[in-house]
């Protein structure tokens, strides 16, 4: 299982950054144009990092 948080260009027009769930939302391109991200926009690089959740405090991690 992967979690990522995504950060494309101009996102936060978007509501990112998000966090994107490989076994939930399936392909990252098809899921920041579901979320509303413009084509030319979705298919630039975009800044990517990985969430990690701590379950004895449910507090979301991130790690660089």
């Amino acid at each position: 299982m992967s979690k990522l948080w995504i950060d494309p260009s101009s996102g936060w027009q978007y509501g990112f950054p998000a966090i994107w769930d490989s076994e939930v939302d399936g392909d990252v391109y098809q899921w920041m144009l579901d979320k509303g991200l413009p084509e030319d926009l979705a298919s630039l690089p975009c800044r990517m990092w990985d969430v990690t959740e701590d379950i004895n405090n449910s507090e979301i991690v991130l790690r660089d």
